[in-house]
């Protein structure tokens, strides 16, 4: 019998053969065990769209909320979606101080035509967390904000989270701000009662709990 090939999804010539980067992603940080409810589900939507690379968010989405509200499964939710689905795009995942950290490397090395090269180049989606760890250190967001101002140009994705809201992150110098505002600004809240049962009831099957 005729064996059909798989389809797959090829490169075109003028990309370069340069991966991802992503940091360790959570196996159970994927979309389908992210629980729905009303305090998140403009993010959640948000995401699922960019992460499709689709243009009804926009270039730019900026996500705050507390600690341990779910910014970090969705920005791993986007990652795994895209790396399993699209594997050719180039997708960086980063913190914002491992950001700032490889690029104070690059400068002592003198490498940061290639720490440019790579980001502004060789990037299809970037995700940056913690932004709000970037308090005062206007060299690194001087850099980010050209890396977002190229990106977005290019029509490229770029996701960004931080504990506040940007009208609320202090030390942020006024042009990074406009720039990581230019796209789509949401937030999430605390889970209500039903959303939290649910969660619950999600971690006792993960777990095999009655």
């Amino acid at each position: 019998p005729k064996v059909t090939a798989e389809p797959r999804q090829l490169r075109l010539p003028s990309i370069p053969e340069d991966g991802s980067q992503v940091r360790s992603l959570h196996p159970r940080y994927t979309f389908d065990d992210f629980m729905v409810g009303e305090s998140n589900i403009l993010a959640q939507s948000a995401c699922r769209s960019l992460s499709a690379l689709n243009d009804s968010v926009g270039p730019c989405l900026y996500i705050n909320s507390s600690t341990g509200l779910g910014k970090s499964h969705l920005t791993h939710a986007i990652a795994h979606h895209v790396l399993g689905n699209l594997p050719m795009t180039r997708l960086h995942y980063l913190t914002a101080q491992q950001f700032a950290s490889e690029m104070v490397q690059n400068i002592r090395s003198n490498e940061m035509e290639n720490f440019k090269r790579k980001y502004h180049q060789h990037c299809d989606v970037l995700l940056v967390e913690d932004v709000q760890s970037l308090t005062g250190k206007k060299k690194t967001q001087q850099e980010l904000n050209e890396l977002l101002d190229s990106l977005i140009k290019q029509g490229k994705r770029v996701v960004m989270t931080a504990n506040r809201a940007p009208r609320d992150l202090v030390g942020i110098d006024d042009d990074f701000r406009s720039r990581m505002t230019s796209g789509l600004v949401t937030s999430i809240r605390e889970p209500d009662l039903d959303t939290r049962i649910r969660i619950v009831k999600r971690k006792a099957e993960q777990q095999s709990i009655e």
